[in-house]
Formats: C-alpha cells, structure tokens, sequence
C-alpha cells in the first residue's frame, strides 16, 4: 500500500473529538435559547384562551340583558349563562351584577381565572358598565380584586 492512500484512509476514519464537542456544544446553546421562547409561546396561548373566553361570556351576558329589556341578570343567572365557556379545569369564570347607588345593576363584572397563567394567581377581569361600555383588565391580582371599574 503506497503511503498517499495510508494518509487517505487515515483521514477518512470519522470525526474528531473536538468535532463532536463543538456541535454538542452548539447544540445546547440553542436549547438553551429556543425552551425559553417555548415556554412563553405556552403562557400567552393560555392567555388567548382567557382572553376569548371572558369576552365570549361577556357577549352572552350582554345579549340576555338585552333580551331583557337592559335588565342585567341576578348572580345566579349570570353565573350559569358563563359556565359553558369555561373548559371546567383549569379556567373559572365568576359573574357579578354592578349596582348603581339605588342598587339596581348597571352592569356586570366578569373575572376569569386560568390556573395555569402564573401558577393560577393572575386573572383577566372584565368590567361592563353604562358608561365604559366594556373593558378588559390587564391579567394581574389587581385587575380581579378592584371592586369599581
């Protein structure tokens, strides 16, 4: 065997040590950017998923007071017109007449709590009343803890 194809043979054999290191190094560089990112992908999707549901509930609350002449529903009803758009698990809605000063209700407050957005201690509150006409809050303690909008 001539010495050019020993040399030939000899450096067709694999790759290096150093090789291997330097792609499994990269490769958990990578990791370590992209699980992040995936991670917060999962809590803004939850966050969607509040999001649509108390301004869903919000829209069935709204169509029955109509339905009712502008007559907004005691708690009872309110809370069983929002019970299907929880998905029963991991997000609770709470329905809640807003009285006027006579204590008749001028709107409604809709807190919605998704167990899973920041360990279940964050909710996105909504507030209807005749004069804002409809906001959300921001997803947060204080959003679903102020009594007034």
């Amino acid at each position: 065997m001539s010495p050019l194809k020993l040399h030939t043979a000899r450096e067709e054999e694999g790759f290096t040590l150093i090789e291997l290191l330097v792609v499994v190094i990269i490769i958990g560089i990578l990791a370590a950017i992209a699980i992040p990112s995936f991670l917060s992908q999962r809590e803004r999707g939850w966050q969607a998923e509040l999001t649509s549901a108390v301004r869903n509930a919000a829209l069935e609350v709204d169509a029955a007071a109509t339905a009712q002449n502008g007559n907004y529903p005691t708690t009872t009803d309110g809370n069983a017109l929002v019970t299907p758009f929880e998905n029963g698990v991991l997000m609770t809605l709470d329905y809640a007449p807003v009285p006027n000063t006579a204590g008749a209700a001028i709107g409604f407050r809709l807190n919605g709590t998704h167990t899973r957005i920041n360990g279940g201690t964050n909710c996105l509150s909504y507030v209807y009343d005749g004069e804002n006409q409809g906001r959300l809050g921001d997803f947060g303690n204080e959003a679903c803890t102020t009594a007034t909008p």
